[in-house]
This record gives C-alpha cells, sequence and structure tokens, in this order.
C-alpha cells in the first residue's frame, strides 16, 4: 500500500499500517466494512466518582480510556469496503465524540478525510501558521473547526482559543452553540473540569477552587499540582485589535469572506499572525473558511488573501498560510454512499438503493450533472450568481461576483477563464527591441513585459507607408491599441502600471482567429521614457497608430515627435467625441477618460464586444479584471481601461481602411429554354 496520500498540492505521509488481523473490521465481509460509531460499553454504567467527582477507573474501564486516548492522539485503522483506512486523531475524535449543533453526530464522509489530512499536514509545517478555506454551503467546515479548538484545548496543556466572525454575535453564537454544545455533550473520560460548565463568554479548563482545601495545605506544598489543564476558548468582538497580543495556540477565523470593510481579513490577519510565533518558533495555527461574499460586498479582501496562500507556486506563502478548497459536487449531501465515498458520476444500483433507504429519494445522476441541472433552472442572473458561489464547482466560481454589479456577462466569462484552464493557448513572453533606427524585432524573455499570443505576418512587420512626405504605419487596418500610461516616472510604493493592448480587427476571410486582442504590456519601468519607447517600439513592429489615454498629459506627442514618429500617433477618434461638440483644428491625439461621452462610448464598446467575442479573450488577468471592473472607480483597472480605449481606437480605424478597387468580371450569357 503506498503510505503517501496527495491531497490538494500536499503530500501526506501515512502511519504504518498495522497487520491485517489487527485493523478494525477485519472480520467483516467487504459489503460490511464501513465506518461504525465508537459504543460506550455497558460497564461504564457502574463508573464510581470520588468525593471531588472524579471517576474512578476499573482495570476494564482504564483500558477503553487507554484506547480512546490513544486514538484522538494518533488515529484509527479500519477496513471500509475492501480498503484499510486510516482516520487521524482529530477527525476520529470529530466522529466518534462531537455533537453538532443540532443534537446530531457527523458521519463518515470520504472528502473530510482527505481535509483532515491536509489540516494536520499543514499544521506540522513550521512556516504554515493555518488555512485559508473557502467551501460550499453546508459543508461542515465550521463544525470540524470548532470541534479542532476543543480537541487543541483538551489534548494540549495551556491551549488558549479563540473564535472571531464578522460580527461579535456571530462569534458567540459560534461559541455557545458549537463549542459549548459540543463540549457538553463529552463522555467523563475526555471531559476536562471546567470553571463553569454552563459559560456564554470563556470556557476555562480550570479546577474550581476549594475553599475549605485550600484554607489547609500540607506541609512543604508549594506548588497546586492539581489545577486542571490551564486551557481556555473564547470569543471577541470583530476589530481589528481583537487576539492581537499574547499568544493564540487555534485561533478560528469565522466567515472571513463577509467581513465588513472597516476590518478586512487581509489586514486582520498580519496583526493576529503575530500571536502564533515566537521568534522563529511557531506556537499557533488558524483556520479562515468561508463562503465569500460577492467581491464588492466582502470577497475581495478574502480573494487577496486567498490568492497570497498559494502553496501550490511555493511552500512558504506570501501570506504565511496554505488554502484549500474542494468542488462541491465531491461530498453533496443526498450523493454520499454507505461508505462515506461521493457519488460525483452516475450512481450504481447499489448506491441508489442506500440512497432511497436512508433518505427516501430516488437518483438517476451523480451530484456534478444534478447541481448543473440546478443551475439550469435559475433564469435570474443575480439568483445564478448566489448558487454558483454557494455550490462552486473551482475556486473561480467560489469567488464570483454577483452578475448585476458586473459590468459585462459574468457567465461567459467565467466560461472563457475556464476553457483557458483546460487549453493552453499559445503566448510568449518577449521584449522588443531596436535593430536600427526605424526598425523593431523580438526576442524571448522570461522577463519582458509583452506577452504575445501572435506577431504580424513577416510581410508586414515595420512596414511603412509615405503619405506627403511623412512616413506612417501600413498597418492600420489591420491593428489598434489602447495605452493606459501612468502619471509620474518616480516610484513611491505601489502606483499604477502602465498598460497597453493590441488588437487584430476582424479579418472576414479568418473570422475566428482574428478579431481579437494579441498582444498585452503591463509593467512600470522607472521613467516615463521608457514606457514610451516600448509603446513606440510595439507601434513600429506592428505597424499601427498608437492610442493613449490623454487623461495624465500629453508628453508622449512630444516623444513620439522627437523621435521621428509623430505619423504613428492616432488622433482622438471620431466615435470617442460627441458629434454635437466636433470642431475642426486644435488636434488632439489619444483619448479623455475624462470626457463623459468618451467613457461612456468606451464601456458600451467592451460590454458589445464581451458580449458577442468574449472567447476570444486569450489574457487572463485580463479576464479576473474585467470581473471586479468598477466604472466609477476605475483607477486600478489599467488592463481593463487599455482594453477599452483598443477597442475604441479600432472602431474609428475600420473607416481607415484601404479601398478596394472593384474589378468588372465578363458575364456569360445564356440562352433561355421556352
Amino acid at each position: 500500500m503506498n503510505n503517501i496520500v496527495e491531497v490538494y498540492g500536499i503530500k501526506y505521509k501515512l502511519p504504518e499500517m498495522p497487520e491485517s488481523s489487527l485493523i478494525e473490521n477485519f472480520e467483516l465481509n467487504k459489503e460490511d466494512q464501513k465506518f461504525y460509531k465508537i459504543e460506550i460499553p455497558d460497564y461504564f454504567d457502574e463508573l464510581e466518582f470520588d468525593e471531588d467527582g472524579n471517576p474512578i477507573y476499573s482495570d476494564e474501564q482504564k483500558d477503553f480510556v487507554i484506547q480512546e486516548w490513544t486514538r484522538i492522539n494518533k488515529g484509527y485503522w479500519y477496513y471500509n469496503d475492501g480498503e484499510p483506512t486510516y482516520l487521524n486523531g482529530l477527525h476520529y475524535f470529530y466522529l466518534n465524540y462531537w455533537t453538532l449543533e443540532d443534537g446530531t453526530n457527523p458521519d463518515y464522509r470520504d472528502v473530510d478525510r482527505r481535509y483532515f489530512y491536509f489540516q494536520e499536514h499543514a499544521e506540522s509545517l513550521p512556516y504554515c501558521f493555518g488555512i485559508v478555506r473557502i467551501k460550499k454551503r453546508r459543508e461542515g467546515a465550521t463544525s470540524q473547526a470548532t470541534a479542532y479548538l476543543v480537541w487543541k484545548s483538551i489534548t494540549k496543556r495551556k491551549s488558549f482559543c479563540g473564535i472571531i466572525s464578522k460580527t461579535g454575535k456571530d462569534a458567540s453564537d459560534a461559541f455557545v452553540y458549537m463549542v459549548m454544545n459540543g463540549y457538553r455533550n463529552l463522555p467523563i473520560f475526555l471531559k476536562p473540569r471546567a470553571e463553569d460548565e454552563e459559560t456564554k463568554t470563556e470556557l476555562v479548563f480550570k479546577k474550581k477552587k476549594d475553599k475549605k482545601k485550600a484554607k489547609s495545605r500540607e506541609k512543604g506544598k508549594i506548588f497546586d499540582d492539581d489545577i486542571g489543564l490551564e486551557s481556555k476558548i473564547n470569543f471577541k468582538n470583530t476589530a481589528l485589535n481583537s487576539y492581537d497580543s499574547g499568544r493564540v495556540t487555534a485561533l478560528l477565523m469565522y466567515e472571513a469572506g463577509k467581513w465588513p470593510k472597516d476590518v478586512s481579513v487581509n489586514q486582520y490577519w498580519p496583526i493576529v499572525k503575530k500571536t502564533m510565533g515566537r521568534g522563529a518558533i511557531k506556537v499557533g495555527f488558524c483556520l479562515i473558511p468561508s463562503t465569500a461574499n460577492d467581491a464588492k460586498s466582502g470577497g475581495e479582501p478574502y480573494k487577496n488573501l486567498y490568492d497570497s496562500s498559494n502553496h501550490f507556486e511555493t511552500p512558504m506563502t506570501a501570506s504565511g498560510l496554505y488554502r484549500y478548497f474542494c468542488p462541491a459536487y465531491d461530498g453533496y449531501e443526498g450523493f454520499i454512499d454507505e461508505y462515506g465515498k461521493s457519488i460525483i458520476d452516475a450512481p450504481t444500483d447499489k448506491q441508489k438503493k442506500f440512497i432511497y433507504e436512508k433518505f427516501g429519494i430516488k437518483i438517476e445522476m451523480g451530484s456534478k450533472e444534478y447541481l448543473i441541472n440546478q443551475r439550469k433552472l435559475i433564469t435570474d442572473k443575480q439568483q445564478l450568481s448566489e448558487e454558483v458561489r454557494m455550490n462552486p464547482f473551482d475556486e473561480n466560481e467560489a469567488f464570483m461576483i454577483d452578475s448585476k454589479k458586473c459590468y459585462f456577462n459574468a457567465e461567459k466569462i467565467y466560461n472563457q477563464i475556464d476553457f483557458l484552464k483546460e487549453e493552453k493557448v499559445p503566448m510568449r513572453r518577449v521584449r522588443l527591441f531596436w535593430k536600427d533606427a526605424r526598425t523593431v524585432d523580438w526576442a524571448d524573455d522570461k522577463e519582458g513585459s509583452w506577452l504575445v499570443h501572435k506577431f504580424p505576418a513577416d510581410d508586414i512587420k515595420n512596414k511603412t507607408i509615405e503619405v506627403n512626405g511623412v512616413k506612417m504605419p501600413a498597418n492600420n487596418h489591420i491593428y489598434s491599441s489602447g495605452i493606459d500610461p501612468f502619471k509620474s516616472s518616480v516610484i513611491s510604493g505601489k502606483g499604477s502600471m502602465g498598460t497597453c493592448y493590441i488588437f487584430e480587427m476582424l479579418n472576414i476571410k479568418d473570422p475566428a482567429n482574428t478579431g481579437m486582442p494579441v498582444a498585452e504590456y503591463v509593467g512600470r519601468p522607472r521613467l516615463k521614457s521608457l514606457f514610451h519607447d516600448e509603446m513606440l517600439k510595439a507601434s513600429v513592429f506592428y505597424g499601427y497608430k498608437a492610442c493613449y489615454e490623454n487623461d495624465v498629459g500629453d508628453d508622449f506627442v512630444d516623444y513620439f515627435q522627437n523621435k521621428g514618429f509623430k505619423g504613428y500617433l492616432l488622433r482622438t477618434p471620431q466615435v470617442a467625441v460627441d458629434r454635437h461638440k466636433r470642431r475642426q483644428g486644435n488636434v488632439k491625439y489619444g483619448v479623455a477618460s475624462g470626457d463623459a461621452f468618451a467613457l461612456a462610448r468606451q464601456l458600451d464598446t467592451c460590454i458589445s464586444y464581451v458580449e458577442s467575442h468574449c472567447e476570444k479573450i486569450y489574457f487572463y488577468d485580463l479576464l479576473e479584471e474585467l470581473l471586479a471592473y468598477d466604472h466609477e472607480h476605475r483607477t486600478p483597472f489599467d488592463r481593463t481601461v487599455a482594453f477599452m480605449i483598443s477597442l475604441l481606437s479600432g472602431v474609428s480605424l475600420e473607416s481607415d481602411k484601404p479601398e478596394q478597387k472593384l474589378v468588372s468580371l465578363p458575364l456569360k450569357t445564356y440562352k433561355l429554354g421556352v
């Protein structure tokens, strides 16, 4: 048996498997081998207690207690449908001894087994301080997290555990209805003494003071040796200074994808993270499970934290956290068989029978097809995006914004994002360079600022025409561009990026592969002149007139003119000028987004393009930015602005295409039959 299990980017090492005969369920037939909750033996009905309320175990009772403590610390092997299966200690505790808020006990699910493997592995790493877990609705993540707080408190002395949520009331409810409910229902041999078992604020695992005994001490006894575990669990209100001092052993940041703007999760985490380390030593661990609100209602900070927790790219992540996601169809309620396995695809007859006998429902399809059909039934876009976000198939869907708040067709954008994940669209990272004073070429460069899908054909590279003695680009009928510059040369902190999209206009002879963005530039050189030089090189190489957003100044005009390339700048497109305000003279270059008419035309053109041609956008980051784009506060959306301008300039240049000469062809004549 392979002792390494891969779970969402980590490799979990199973403990050594016992001999087959020592594994639980060995003696059962294969079809009867499944998880059975441990039954407390009847001989515990005879359990006695001393005068302090402490249990007095018989040898038989003591053996059972030792067995269970060993299992909740070191794990448990059993046969499940013929396969040796390992549950780690926390999972065993959760299944056998945890009581959910509705009074029931958790069922065994294979999807949970894999998550508990992931959590144990992440917690064992000295550089991982927690897990950002984006989840589906009713996944059980919060119940598992509160069980973890109690498990940690009773297995590790002096544990300090806490809960914080989107509101103080939510944190209080999680403490009262989950933590306290679970604690009260523990059997006596797993239930440490607490100062107040009915508390609604803080559960302290400390033996109550006996005032009579405190007065009479034994000779020479200067330390108390029976003061309890000294662990505690509490909750705090939602504030940036909650749990910002002292030491935190385990923390549940509940529903962090819905926190208020003034206490966003990506602001709070760096503060509380400091309490989980002592120098280079990790002393705490944090669980951050949540569904996400849409990006504009709290989901964006959570997504930022999730993105910075990408352990697939590097073991030591920027946030110090690992991220976790499981598709909604894996472990979906009503599609889990008697062995805890997910019924994702078409069910077997045995699975159909089990589901019908347990739930009284007949299933003829797997969970994935069922959820897809549920989506098809929803016609309201807002309700559909909510359904997708609550039952996501991938991480992008989990953070899906509300369709009514997205200016573009969010469904089509997500479909294209999914396509790009499955299909490897050819892209090259390159730099452009001057071969001579008027000729540009390219070279592969991993650090290059240009990402290119298509290059111009060899016969049109650097192609020019001469008009009234002035050299101009010859490919205006093929390419357009949109350029969003930055304001200043000196960088102090994070600023906007200089961005450009090159757009290849539609060729009716090849409609599937034209009418699309073909190159992207995103960069922030230290000097604006270096940025303008990049834009000039692209204009010369592809042979088009560059179209700048001119709100931050027109220094680009001087740059192009001084280099002898003023003919490579595009004047303000007519489609971006209100026809009632058009005037002759006073030539301007580029697009003024500060002009309300031009701004509206940019958005309208982009909406139309996404609606009709979204499948032609191969730039992943642009698609993601289109989802989050805010037209009223568009400064951070450099890619979207540049893309809009490239579309607008392309519309303008449609009228500048070279005229095609009409050729008269001789017509054949035919005699009509009578």
